[in-house]
């Protein structure tokens, strides 16, 4: 079994996310019925900047209209001190305060807290502005805000890696999303685990890589990098 050392990486966000279910472009025989990310082309984030998304993400977290002045009170207070856009928290205890105010309903609900190894951290940081080249809005993201901190990565249940892509400054795609789970076994030997996560930071690695020697062809345009994924408890 290898070891994790969580020093080794810094916060890249907590995510308040759902299950989502694996489309008809996945394969069956690698990935399960059930999946985790914190990518928002694959999964549902909780909607916790108020004016960055549609009504439908507030309807799939159950958030009801009569908690919207409160919410839109929340953000306004927290954006850019322990929230950032469009879906990204800061502090796992600002997660936490968001469920406990604004989700009645707690089933199938899940707090994910993301890592950058510090070895991407400054590639990131350097290629992150020209993400945003073009963005209405070319203000800093919130996924460089947090990395950017280098804050520690609280002990918690680790899932495993997820491979995403940044292309606007957020976390948008994951390598799930172009159906390279095939790639990663007919390639690399490398099986997607339970929670359709990647088991190792050497295979995570390998994976983005790849992708990396031509994102416009295996991914999406934009910088790859593996992001260690933990599950917390709610409260």
């Amino acid at each position: 079994m290898v070891t994790i050392h969580l020093d080794d990486y810094v916060s890249a966000g907590y995510y308040i996310t759902k299950y989502f279910t694996r489309g008809d472009w996945q394969s069956t025989g690698l990935l399960p019925e059930k999946l985790l990310s914190v990518s928002h082309c694959l999964a549902k984030i909780a909607p916790i900047v108020y004016w960055a998304n549609s009504q439908e993400d507030f309807d799939a977290f159950g958030i009801p209209d009569t908690l919207r002045p409160e919410f839109e009170q929340w953000c306004n207070d927290k954006f850019d001190i322990e929230i950032g856009f469009p879906d990204v928290t800061y502090r796992l205890e600002t997660a936490r305060d968001f469920i406990k105010r604004f989700i009645p309903q707690k089933d199938d609900l899940f707090l994910l807290g993301a890592g950058l190894h510090k070895e991407s951290v400054e590639p990131f940081l350097l290629v992150e502005p020209t993400l945003r080249v073009g963005v209405q809005d070319e203000g800093e993201r919130g996924l460089a805000h947090i990395i950017g901190q280098r804050s520690p990565v609280p002990e918690g249940e680790i899932l495993g890696y997820e491979v995403v892509c940044s292309d606007f400054g957020d976390i948008n795609h994951s390598w799930l999303c172009n159906g390279l789970e095939k790639d990663g076994w007919e390639r690399f030997q490398i099986r997607p685990n339970q929670h359709g996560f990647i088991e190792t930071y050497a295979e995570a690695k390998t994976l983005t890589e790849f992708i990396m020697t031509d994102p416009a062809i295996y991914g999406e345009p934009g910088f790859y990098m593996p992001l260690l994924i933990i599950n917390y408890p709610l409260e």
